[in-house]
């Protein structure tokens, strides 16, 4: 899915990645595929900051906010939204339609499937491929969220002297970043990647530079592994005979014993991947995987 806005002309970004549970920073400077890590940082959100995932106190957001990054060269923020809080649908339309008759399009489509008006809404919508049924036809992922997800955080970062560049989708941001990897690790099979918060659990799954699934799941009292298990289980349903290559794990640790689970289930190779295996840098961070969002972010930005 294409970002909701994407306005970056620079060569330093911060990613922040702001979750109910905590926030991420990382800034970076140079090419996406040569980046150099200039930063990184985090700290625990308070229980009241948020409410449902839309954000109640913006001037406790700020104060937690400005320290953090007090000490960045670039004042350009790339964002990114939980899929869990978009809408996202696929439509057929006709082909080769001009830009203002497909965007016409596209909004009379979702405003008869939104449950808030589309005035209120955000959305941005991509054509992925000519539809295999009907060659005249193409299917558009038309992703939209309420206007308040993005304005209040909006609001809190531009008060701190702060230009969003860029405001995408999770499964946009790690889709592309599991991509990079696969091109400077020289992949040619299907490999996927999971990424843990306290919140819920990621996958996409990618062969070469072609995006083939991508979900999320909450977590909930079953293990994190049992998680990654349905949501593999959801792509093999709809890529049959899909074997996984390698799968990389970032985010929350998993065991040793749920790694060997996974290794059983999926006969693939599990990795716990470090964000920051391919960057230029001297910083040592502990939970590294746990940067793996802001980082994605970060490297969207340079891109």
């Amino acid at each position: 899915m294409a970002a909701f806005f994407n306005t970056s002309t620079t060569k330093t970004i911060i990613g922040l990645d702001i979750s109910p549970r905590a926030i991420y920073m990382v800034e970076a400077k140079g090419k996406p595929n040569t980046p150099q890590l200039l930063r990184a940082n985090h700290c625990i959100i308070e229980d009241n900051i948020f409410s449902e995932g839309y954000i109640q106190d913006t001037e406790a957001l700020s104060a937690l906010l400005q320290p953090l990054l007090a000490s960045c060269y670039s004042n350009h923020i790339a964002l990114c939204l939980n899929d869990q809080q978009l809408t996202r649908k696929v439509i057929q339309l006709e082909k080769n339609l001009s830009e203002e008759d497909l965007e016409d399009n596209v909004s009379f489509e979702l405003e008869r499937s939104l449950s808030f008006p589309l005035e209120d809404a955000y959305f941005d919508f991509a054509i992925v491929n000519t539809n295999s049924e009907d060659e005249n036809l193409d299917d558009i992922i038309v992703t939209a969220c309420r206007r308040k997800l993005i304005d209040k955080q909006t609001e809190v970062l531009e008060a701190l002297g702060f230009n969003i560049c860029l405001v995408s989708s999770m499964t946009s941001v790690l889709g592309h970043f599991l991509i990079e990897t696969i091109k400077a690790e020289q992949q040619t099979e299907i490999c996927g990647l999971v990424n843990i918060d306290a919140d819920a659990t990621h996958l996409v799954i990618c062969h070469g530079e072609q995006e083939i699934f991508a979900d999320t799941v909450k977590n909930d009292n079953d293990s994190t592994e049992q998680g990654i298990e349905s949501l593999i289980t959801l792509a093999q349903t709809e890529h049959k005979d899909l074997q996984l290559h390698t799968l990389y794990l970032t985010g929350i640790n998993v065991t040793e014993s749920g790694i060997d689970s996974l290794k059983q289930y999926t006969q693939a190779n599990v990795i716990t991947y470090n964000p920051f295996h391919l960057w230029q840098h001297d910083i040592k961070l502990a939970k590294a995987n746990n940067y793996c969002v802001a980082a994605a972010l970060a490297l969207e930005g340079l891109r």
